[in-house]
């Protein structure tokens, strides 16, 4: 069986490129997080606070709590900073979430990306949210709280503001 030289070099440019994506299983080179969801890609509708929005998926409308994270609540210290932060990263955006299940309230659970970048660690790293360790035992939250709160950003920089 006699194949052509251009034929053999797309073969084998193919057979590279899934070798690498199967290597890489869609984590982020520098970062070492999820480039993306493999689940669905959700049109995120408004945004209700720091830790959980409202998405279209379709003609379905569903909330999404984040998972792994907890925001401060209304009157609390940085409220409003973890809203706005995820306003104005991911209103009206389509995002990819990596879906965990359901909360008691029926809420989607899930990690939210966008453009490559995980929203729920985004918001750990700032300060506007902690690790919600009461239901994650994700250790690459502790360890992005923990350089927060070193750092002194965000909620870290006030005395006890939200610990």
């Amino acid at each position: 069986m006699k194949i052509k030289k251009k034929t053999l070099v797309a073969i084998l440019i193919i057979g590279a490129s899934l070798s690498l994506a199967a290597e890489t299983n869609g984590v982020h080179s520098t970062t070492g997080e999820y480039k993306y969801q493999v689940d669905k890609k959700y049109k995120v509708v408004s945004v209700i606070d720091g830790d959980t929005i409202k998405v279209r998926l379709n003609n379905s409308i569903d909330k999404v709590r984040f998972s792994h994270i907890n925001c401060p609540e209304k009157g609390e210290p940085y409220y409003k900073e973890a809203k706005e932060f995820v306003k104005s990263y991911i209103q009206g955006k389509t995002v990819f979430i990596k879906t965990n299940g359901r909360d008691k309230y029926s809420r989607l659970l899930g990690e939210v990306f966008y453009k490559g970048e995980n929203i729920n660690l985004l918001l750990v790293s700032n300060g506007l949210a902690k690790h919600y360790k009461r239901f994650s035992s994700d250790k690459r939250y502790s360890r992005v709280e923990k350089r927060a709160k070193e750092k002194g950003v965000g909620m870290w920089n006030k005395k006890n503001a939200f610990r």
